[in-house]
């Protein structure tokens, strides 16, 4: 048995997690992100069907008002290019 020795440990690969170790890493701390599943993503998604179509899951519209922090994450990530939307209801 391996003994590792980190900074941190963070459990799922979603988007919280994936952002934690994120910014964690750019802070220079170590860390290790434990996912249960095959991919990371957590409610968000992608999978191809037997014909070969692509169908995505998930949440995929960030509400900009709700989360500073998360807003300025992912702006981070995308490199500002997103696109805003004023929408009252819809279905994403």
């Amino acid at each position: 048995m391996t003994v590792v020795h980190t900074d941190n440990l963070i459990i799922g690969a979603g988007l919280v997690g994936s952002l934690t170790a994120r910014t964690l890493a750019q802070k220079g701390q170590s860390g290790i992100l434990l996912e249960r599943s095959a991919d990371a993503g957590g409610v968000n998604g992608s999978f191809k069907d037997s014909r070969g179509n692509w169908f995505d899951y998930g949440r995929h519209v960030i509400h900009f008002d709700r989360s500073v922090f998360t807003r300025d994450i992912v702006l981070d990530v995308l490199k500002g290019q997103v696109h805003r939307f004023n929408l009252e209801r819809s279905i994403v």
